[in-house]
């Protein structure tokens, strides 16, 4: 084969993906969004925040990408009958239609968190935020952005980096941003990221998103990409819960920013049975144990470091 051919077949692979994959794509996200049953607010049903339980401390539950509050469905109400006021926020586009969603970027998520920490502050709260997954990025950022906001934060598998598990070893930004040279602007695409559970959590499934606009994944990298080389600059008191194995974000890296964090008082917790769905997953009760013992005891400067594996 010669390399004009090699050229040649190139280019028509990439035409086809170009034409075809957006075109069926859309097909399936339409009929998708036609069986969707939606509340007054245009959210699916099952995807919407709540409240549960009442303190003087307030836990503001913050999701993950193409995710719900319905990730927080045990924790939330557990954590709410030990005397904490739990709020599970749902973040501006996630659980509502295709147009809304492609209208949205990482600001409005940042928007929704901050808005959520202002007005438990305005009660006379004291604030925490508890993160997963792309939530944990969310609540380092705001930590990074609004500091003295929050008491601290608790973070579920935090997104610094998503695993190359999933894409051959080969960095998944990189793939990403070829794929945004070769598809259309308005491309949307079916979710590459599993439900990563090992425990039977019923429903889950259809309490996240399956398809996204493209712009959606430029706005999670971008909230990656702003708080990775920050971890010395977050001071506030961190509770880390990492999966044994994660086919979403990089272990790895995630250990490496506890590592880095600048935080006086800070502990890691390894739960080695569960998946990425570590607020639901095998662990979860003891996980609520823990939040209780480390939020009640506060942001002690002088409390030492803490290691959990």
């Amino acid at each position: 084969m010669t390399l004009v051919h090699v050229i040649l077949g190139i280019g028509i692979a990439l035409l086809a993906a170009r034409s075809g994959y957006p075109a069926w794509t859309q097909f399936r996200a339409e009929r998708d969004a036609r069986d969707a049953v939606r509340g007054a607010e245009g959210v699916r049903l099952g995807m919407q925040a709540f409240a549960v339980g009442d303190g003087d401390v307030a836990l503001i539950f913050v999701h993950g990408f193409a995710s719900s509050p319905a990730v927080f469905r045990e924790m939330a109400p557990a954590l709410g009958e030990r005397g904490f006021d739990c709020r599970a926020i749902r973040l501006p586009g996630f659980g509502e239609s295709l147009d809304r969603m492609a209208s949205v970027s990482e600001d409005d998520w940042q928007r929704a968190v901050a808005d959520a920490v202002t007005r438990a502050r305005a009660e006379g709260k004291k604030v925490w935020l508890v993160g997963h997954s792309m939530g944990g990025a969310l609540s380092i950022e705001h930590v990074l952005r609004h500091p003295g906001m929050v008491e601290g934060v608790v973070l579920f598998a935090p997104l610094i980096e998503v695993s190359s598990r999933r894409s051959l070893g080969l960095p998944p930004e990189a793939l990403h941003r070829f794929a945004r040279g070769v598809l259309p602007r308005d491309t949307i695409l079916e979710t590459a990221f599993p439900v990563d559970l090992h425990a039977r959590a019923e429903g889950i499934e259809e309490l996240r998103d399956r398809f996204l606009p493209i712009s959606v994944y430029d706005a999670m990298f971008r909230v990656a990409s702003f708080i990775s080389p920050r971890a010395e600059e977050v001071r506030v008191p961190v509770l880390m819960f990492l999966p044994g194995r994660d086919r979403i974000v990089s272990v790895r890296a995630s250990r490496e920013y506890f590592d880095a964090v600048g935080s006086a008082r800070k502990l890691l917790v390894e739960e080695k049975n569960a998946g990425h769905v570590l607020p639901l997953d095998y662990g979860w009760q003891d996980a609520v144990q823990r939040v209780q013992e480390f939020v009640r005891a506060g942001g002690r400067e002088d409390a030492r470091e803490e290691k959990c594996l």
